[in-house]
């Protein structure tokens, strides 16, 4: 069974992106105790030996908290030395250099990092503070095991999708995007847009078969059908939760006062997440509803909001109408592509048969 913790290490980011929805009149780090108190408990509350355990430091900005990183990291790697515990932090990038690139070069077997990039110089500088150049790119691509980039998707960037991610992969990441919440999607302008550069890497993927699809064409058309495949979604608040920097317990991250203010706000009586599973009744009805947005917290937060949420569900299927199409034209064009390695011949049937589901049964408006 895998755990995962998530530490709101601090509240302070020398930042200030342009999708970023977090509390800036708020600057807390949480204290030594308090976090090494919540991993004891992570971790204690688990005895069986073959329990994994992921720690998150997420901000804020994390780094400027490296002191504390690494004071947490030692205190549980010296006290359970005996347990799979891994960690992991996500960061804008400007603060590793010098002595934290030693740290982390040094730490890998158990740290890992991911870096929170936009992709080429005019996306990222023109949402992201002008840091292009603030950040050595070199160290995140080649000189750590894993090479990983976050990408947001904002109403400022999407024309540049295809273009960003393609960039990104040139450089040697692997990129995982998400789809900004906390702004204003267009349905009229947005969604045809979206539609279009996911045609565009398409026929990129199509064109270099070595290259490993970014996540958000890697969707589970497989458990749609009626195999014995299922799709774990986030359980906030059971195998998963957070801490935030008062030390309390959270559901999510999402939740603590820090993330959740604003227009995109959770409702109270959805705070608890546990039953937070739809945007509207009309989506169990759904047919990709198995394996649409597993986020319970971003799921919530548009609850109040109708536009949005119609918005988000066009942007969705989009989505699963270009994983579909992807998966089509990959066996018919490119079997041997990479997207196929390593994975079993029933899921890649299946993928094909949910695929076809997809096609005869969602609606949909984009040209795939």
């Amino acid at each position: 069974m895998i755990y995962q913790l998530s530490i709101i290490l601090t509240e302070k980011c020398n930042l200030n992106c342009a999708y970023c929805y977090c509390d800036k009149s708020k600057s807390n780090s949480i204290s030594s105790e308090k976090a090494i108190e919540s991993i004891d408990q992570f971790i204690l509350q688990q005895p069986e030996e073959s329990a994994i355990f992921n720690i998150l430091f997420i901000g804020g900005e994390p780094f400027m908290e490296f002191s504390l990183m690494k004071e947490i990291v030692n205190h549980t790697l010296q006290t359970y030395p005996h347990r799979k515990v891994n960690f992991k932090a996500v960061t804008n990038g400007t603060l590793i250099h010098g002595e934290v690139q030693q740290w982390l070069i040094e730490n890998q077997k158990h740290f890992s990092v991911e870096l929170s990039l936009d992709g080429e110089a005019e996306s990222q500088n023109k949402e992201r503070c002008n840091t292009y150049n603030k950040i050595d790119i070199d160290f995140f691509s080649k000189g750590l095991k894993q090479a990983i980039v976050n990408k947001v998707i904002s109403p400022e960037n999407i024309h540049t999708l295809a273009n960003d991610i393609i960039a990104l992969e040139q450089q040697g990441f692997y990129v995982k995007a998400v789809i900004a919440d906390g702004v204003e999607w267009s349905k009229e302008k947005d969604i045809d847009t979206f539609s279009l550069q996911l045609k565009a890497l398409i026929d990129h993927y199509l064109t270099h078969p070595k290259q490993v699809p970014f996540n958000l064409l890697s969707n589970a058309l497989y458990c749609l059908t009626n195999s014995p495949n299922t799709l774990t979604k986030c359980q906030a608040g059971s195998s998963s939760y957070s801490i935030d920097t008062n030390g309390d317990k959270l559901p999510c991250h999402r939740c603590s006062d820090y993330y959740n203010n604003g227009d995109w706000k959770i409702p109270q009586e959805q705070i608890s997440l546990l039953a937070t599973d739809a945007l509207s009744s009309k989506c169990k009805e759904c047919l990709v509803f198995p394996i649409c947005s597993s986020c319970p917290a971003s799921i919530a937060s548009k609850l109040n909001n109708t536009e949005q949420c119609e918005a988000y569900c066009l942007m969705m299927k989009s989505l699963f109408h270009a994983n579909a199409y992807f998966i089509v034209q990959m066996l018919l064009n490119c079997p041997d592509h990479i997207y196929f390695e390593n994975r079993p011949k029933d899921q890649i049937a299946a993928s094909y048969a949910g695929a076809k589901k997809i096609f005869a049964q969602l609606d949909s408006t984009q040209p795939f």
